[in-house]
């Protein structure tokens, strides 16, 4: 089953006459591609749009080229590495917060500041774990 949208237009490099561009007059020099509308306009001729200009109404539209689709998929990639990473780092705070038997933040403002976690922190720090004799002196 052949593509509806491929039939209607072609890709042509060699063209009837006017052989040229109806946007911007380019002409035909057998390596330039050309969309083909395939129609002609009597005392006119066959109607041609040059690649360049068909790419300008593309955008113009709202469409985006390959280039410019690579470079957003090269980003998307970039930002779901550094998605799946915060997620490592939430999981990795969040079993920090369990082992310190804290409550886990259920909100996003929160910061671990407000829970104590500092406090928690700096009073391990300064325990002191000197040996002790026991109740024997």
């Amino acid at each position: 089953m052949s593509n509806p949208l491929q039939t209607k237009f072609q890709i042509v490099t060699s063209t009837l006459l006017p052989h040229k561009c109806w946007a911007c007059g380019s002409e035909a020099d057998g390596t330039k591609e050309f969309i083909d509308f395939g129609v002609s306009i009597d005392y006119e001729g066959a109607i041609y749009i040059c690649l360049n200009c068909s790419t300008e109404i593309a955008h113009t539209i709202g469409f985006i080229t390959s280039f410019e689709r690579d470079e957003a998929l090269l980003e998307l990639e970039k930002i779901s590495s550094e998605l799946s990473e915060a997620k490592d780092n939430v999981r990795a705070f969040t079993d920090l917060f369990v082992s310190l038997n804290m409550p886990i933040p259920d909100d996003s403002n929160t910061s671990p500041l407000d829970l104590g976690v500092l406090e928690v922190h700096e009073r391990r720090e300064h325990t002191t774990s000197e040996p002790s004799d026991g109740p024997f002196k």
